[in-house]
């Protein structure tokens, strides 16, 4: 079809396994009067992902190489980014048991170190003679054990936190947790780099 206009516009980043074919529908959306133009350069196969790398980039300049190479005449519009990052996805076999102990191991190191990070802080500060004092301020009596005010305070910590996350509401309405936003910046620290590293690896 000759003057036709076609609209590219281009995804900052997909993930593929290894060996499996990337065509323009995988990295761009496209707007075309003609729906068959339109249909047959979404399936064009712009490459396959090789063995041997970690993630590649496609540049929007060898995806206009290649519909022109097949279609003539062809007015092409791109938005978006310069370069789509591939992320290869190193599918492997792998033991659902010892995943779990993984998993387990893990998190028993973290929730150990987390209590010796709280018990050394706590023990640092005085936190005990502190909770006396406090509780001599609010009821008037000495005691060695503020039993109320500790645990109050122990619970105090784990909600505390559990609303700091923000892990009340319903998942869909509620915003983002400073959690979830500190991993979308190391995400997108590690793209960032990925598309300014030269070398593909």
């Amino acid at each position: 079809m000759k003057n036709a206009n076609v609209y590219l516009f281009f995804k900052t980043k997909i993930t593929r396994g290894k060996q499996e074919s990337v065509r323009i529908k995988d990295i761009a959306d496209i707007y075309c009067e003609d729906l068959n133009l339109q249909r047959a350069i979404l399936d064009i196969k712009l490459t396959k992902i090789p063995n041997d790398k970690k993630f590649m980039k496609i540049s929007v300049l060898e995806v206009i190489k290649k519909i022109e190479s097949e279609y003539k005449d062809l007015t092409i519009s791109t938005f978006g980014v310069d370069e789509v990052l591939v992320d290869i996805n190193n599918v492997r076999d792998s033991n659902k048991f010892l995943q779990l102990i993984k998993v387990f191991l893990i998190s028993l190191i973290l929730f150990i170190g987390a209590g010796l990070a709280i018990i050394n802080f706590h023990a640092d500060v005085n936190m005990e003679k502190s909770h006396k004092i406090i509780y001599y301020l609010i009821t008037g009596k000495k005691t060695d054990n503020p039993l109320t005010l500790q645990i109050a305070y122990s619970l105090g910590i784990g909600i505390g936190m559990t609303i700091f996350l923000n892990q009340f509401g319903k998942r869909g309405e509620k915003e983002p947790s400073p959690l979830e936003i500190e991993m979308y910046k190391f995400k997108k620290d590690i793209d960032d780099y990925k598309m300014n590293n030269k070398n593909e690896s």
